[in-house]
């Protein structure tokens, strides 16, 4: 071996590790994460005890609180008539008094249409253990909290059953009230 060469591989085995020891490297890195849409809705009490039945039918507030990780949300009810003893095939029921809609209440949240009124739009069925419930479905409610990224609120809806007979057999009339929360 030569001593050029010598000086050659010398020369090489300096700067390559000299360029590893002083060299410096950085580089950005973006990283991404979703969150996906998130809706929590449950009411205040498992029972709404509404109360007595009047000689014209019965009001109900039926409080539900609603979270998500967004600001707006969609509502829609679904309302059954209260058949007695939860039965459906007695025939003995009050009916959903659908002219009267549903009146909602919040507390900071408004609606994105202006209107915390919601109208009933057609008819549908509910299956349960005892039967088929005959039901209303409402509109959908579109809600939002101004200035605020979540929805954490209770919100409050006013529904109405009527009494359409005179005579009515005695005893306790049941049905449901199935909320659906989509976060927008």
């Amino acid at each position: 071996m030569s001593w050029r060469m010598l000086i050659n591989v010398g020369f090489l085995f300096a700067l390559f590790a000299g360029w590893q020891r002083d060299a410096v490297g950085a580089v950005d890195l973006l990283v991404e994460a979703t969150v996906e849409p998130f809706v929590s809705v449950r009411p205040v009490s498992n029972l709404a005890r509404i109360g007595t039945v009047g000689a014209g039918g019965i009001d109900a507030e039926l409080p539900f609180f609603i979270e998500s990780n967004s600001a707006r949300v969609s509502v829609q009810l679904l309302v059954t008539h209260l058949y007695k003893d939860e039965n459906p095939a007695l025939q003995a029921f009050l009916p959903v008094d659908d002219a009267a809609g549903i009146e909602v209440r919040t507390e900071t949240a408004r609606s994105v249409d202006g209107d915390l009124q919601m109208r009933f739009v057609g008819t549908d069925n509910l299956s349960k253990r005892l039967g088929v419930f005959a039901a209303h479905k409402s509109e959908t409610l579109h809600l939002e909290v101004p200035g605020q990224a979540l929805f954490n609120e209770e919100v409050d809806f006013y529904i109405n059953w009527i009494r359409s007979q005179r005579l009515m057999p005695s005893g306790v009339y049941r049905g449901f009230v199935v909320i659906t929360v989509m976060a927008l």
